[in-house]
């Protein structure tokens, strides 16, 4: 750069570093009061928790977003990034930090089998949303300098950047980097669990908790007289004839309404949500026995054709005291996802052990039904309309009918429950529909009801249908419930968990609420106020649980 240059620079506002350093915080202040006072981070807030986020996790976003701003701000005028870097950091902090006490206040008073408080996973969880919050505030200052200097040599005609070097560059940058591959590599697992399970899923730990940086592993060993191999006679070779290249196209829900909201008398009976069942709807007390499950996985010959993988998994929990009786235990059913990933979630293995172990509901075997690997990126458990994928039939023929001469179960409708969270809602109630003749009992959390439906919360729904309109009326739960028989209709207890104020699943849960009323299903609402996530199916799962165990004792399942 010239003299001439660097005087034709000196003539563009702020170049005086004193000057820009000011100017600078100035800019930041600025940035984040405009955003405070414009409403736009809770904007962005309702924006997101519109698309399916739960409101925590769409403050931790919407501040994110904020951070980078103010980063931006303080770097338009400031080559230096570690004064934008930190103010976008306080942004944050100011942002989002109402929150994170919330969080950590609702984590340090949690039951045990919701995780107790884990301080290694709060200080994990602090610094992977302080590490993020300098990232993209840095990252906001990167872009915003960029500019300004196009900005500048545009103005002045200039040639080449302002010299100078950094205090970052001066102290190395392989040192640097090291410092921040560092940082990176020990919160960005974290900073993935918090964005997909919940802001408080570190800080949750306890059995199967998470760990430094992962999940819960499942508990090792097999059950007494469980699989030790893969199921014997399971069917395989179920997937149907091979299908064309490429993704079936069109779109639409069918035209399937989503008929009325249920009125108001349409909520769960107050004995059973009270939680106070007496010892005597309890037969379960007389031989229930405490302590720790176990975990086990199967292979199955995959129900597919085509996809990445060839084998479908099932992990099996069984209760504590499984092999020390001769007792048989109801099953429960999760779609479409592993143990793993529920434990990561929502610490099922605790749950599922400090609730049996209390009492409060029957030793049960609970069987997740794991769908990765196939041709579709979401199965719908449903059969896909081109053959290629037979979820249902994989259930109904292989899963169900090993499981009964594998484990000693309660093998009769009643004695089966099924659950699920979001495409596991949907797969829940298509499945109870499908076949009464094997389940009694269906728990869907933030579920939809329409099948082949597209939004931008079920992205990737519509494509086992193929915009099929038979695929669709045949699978669509909204649709369906009103063709079941009287008999069939009277033998099926829906749990629905939902908010109804959400955009998408809102009028979803209402819509088959109503229609469950209207044809006489057993039905039970629970309404949250967590909106579709995580901490929405952590709450409200124990009360799931014992309204389905008050129902089985009342039908006689655990009269053995």
């Amino acid at each position: 750069m010239t003299d001439a240059d660097r005087e034709a620079h000196r003539r563009v506002p702020f170049t005086d570093p004193r000057t820009r350093w000011i100017v600078a915080v100035g800019a930041a202040l600025l940035a984040a009061g405009l955003l405070v006072t414009t409403g736009s981070v809770d904007a962005m807030s309702t924006a997101f928790t519109e698309m399916g986020f739960d409101p925590d996790r769409s403050r931790f976003i919407a501040a994110l977003i904020a951070a980078s701003i103010v980063g931006g701000a303080a770097g338009f005028v400031l080559r230096s990034r570690w004064l934008p870097a930190l103010a976008g950091l306080v942004a944050f902090v100011g942002l989002f930090g109402p929150t994170f006490v919330v969080e950590t206040q609702s984590a340090l008073g949690s039951p045990v089998d919701q995780g107790t408080f884990d301080r290694v996973g709060w200080g994990l969880t602090l610094l992977a949303e302080g590490v993020f919050a300098l990232l993209v505030g840095w990252a906001g200052a990167v872009l915003a300098w960029e500019v300004r200097t196009d900005l500048v040599d545009a103005v002045v005609r200039l040639r080449a950047r302002p010299a100078g070097m950094s205090r970052a560059a001066r102290i190395g940058w392989p040192a640097w980097l090291a410092v921040a591959i560092v940082a990176l590599a020990v919160s960005a697992p974290v900073f993935g669990d918090l964005t997909n399970f919940g802001m408080d899923s570190a800080m949750r730990g306890g059995q199967g908790g998470v760990g430094l940086v992962g999940g819960g592993a499942s508990a090792s060993g097999g059950p007494a007289g469980g699989p030790a191999a893969g199921p014997a006679g399971a069917m395989g070779g179920v997937g149907g004839p091979s299908a064309t290249s490429g993704d079936p196209g069109g779109g639409g829900d069918a035209g399937i309404p989503l008929g009325e909201p249920p009125g108001p008398d349409v909520t769960p009976p107050p004995p059973v949500l009270s939680g106070t069942l007496t010892t005597s709807a309890r037969p379960w007390l007389a031989w229930a026995a405490s302590g720790r499950g176990t975990v086990t996985e199967t292979a199955f010959p995959a129900p597919w054709t085509g996809g990445t993988s060839t084998t479908a998994y099932v992990d099996v929990y069984t209760p504590p005291g499984y092999g020390t009786g001769s007792h048989r235990y109801p099953v429960i059913y999760e779609f479409p996802w592993v143990f793993r990933f529920w434990d990561r979630s929502v610490h099922i293995g605790s749950l599922f052990d400090g609730m049996i172990s209390r009492g409060e509901i029957p030793p049960s075997i609970v069987v997740f039904v794991a769908h990765n690997g196939g041709p579709y990126p979401d199965s719908e458990c449903v059969d896909s309309f081109d053959g290629r994928e037979k979820f249902d039939t994989y259930v109904a023929q292989a899963v169900v009918p090993w499981v009964d001469r594998t484990y000693r179960t309660v093998a009769t409708p009643a004695g089966r429950t099924l659950f699920g969270f979001s495409m596991g809602g949907f797969c829940s109630a298509v499945l109870a529909l499908h076949h009464p003749e094997l389940f009694g009992q269906a728990i869907s959390f933030s579920g939809y009801y329409v099948a082949g439906i597209r939004s931008g919360q079920t992205v990737n729904a519509w494509r086992p249908f193929g915009n099929d309109p038979g695929a669709i009326a045949r699978n669509s739960p909204l649709a369906m419930a009103r063709t079941l028989p009287t008999a069939a209709r009277t033998s099926l207890l829906f749990v629905l968990v939902g908010t109804s104020w959400e955009p998408f699943y809102g009028p979803q849960y209402k819509a088959f609420a109503a229609e469950l009323k209207a044809d006489g299903y057993g039905l039970a609402l629970l309404e949250s106020p967590l909106a579709h996530s995580w901490a929405a199916t952590r709450a409200l799962l124990p009360t799931a649980l014992r309204i389905v165990a008050a129902h089985q004792a009342a039908v006689g399942v655990f009269a053995q």
